[in-house]
């Protein structure tokens, strides 16, 4: 059975963002939704991945309709057996499209400390979000 949840940050000093994450039955169906979410993007090896607006159809398989907007970061997709590193690799994507998108990280910024900063609590605040999620759902025991 296909899981899907949404989280968002919460941290005041994170970006405010927000994001799907969809729990695929096996990576083959994982691979497949990806491809139809980004056609020309190539998942052939994927176990898990996280697809961005920016260069996503409007429809997922899922049945949602993008309306992007600057919060919203995109669509993570899993498989219940991938580990909480991977879970974080797909967040910190995540967590850097929010704040390429909001401005609040760019090239050549005075404080590379602040930037730094924002993007823990990000990755913090989605890794919570989808770690509860995965375990209310009873993906992850």
């Amino acid at each position: 059975m296909t899981v899907r949840f949404t989280v968002s940050t919460t941290t005041p000093a994170a970006p405010v963002g927000w994001m799907r994450v969809v729990v695929h039955d096996t990576v083959e169906e994982l691979r497949a939704a990806a491809a139809r979410y980004s056609p020309t993007a190539d998942f052939h090896d994927a176990e898990a991945c996280f697809q961005q607006p920016a260069w996503s159809a409007h429809a997922d398989d899922d049945g949602y309709i993008d309306e992007p907007g600057p919060t919203y970061a995109g669509v993570m997709r899993l498989t219940a057996d991938v580990g909480a590193g991977v879970v974080a690799h797909e967040c910190t994507h995540a967590a850097l499209g929010m704040l390429y998108r909001q401005h609040v990280l760019t090239i050549g910024l005075d404080s590379p400390e602040r930037d730094e900063e924002a993007l823990c609590y990000a990755v913090g605040d989605l890794m919570r979000g989808v770690t509860v999620g995965l375990l209310e759902r009873g993906v992850w025991t």
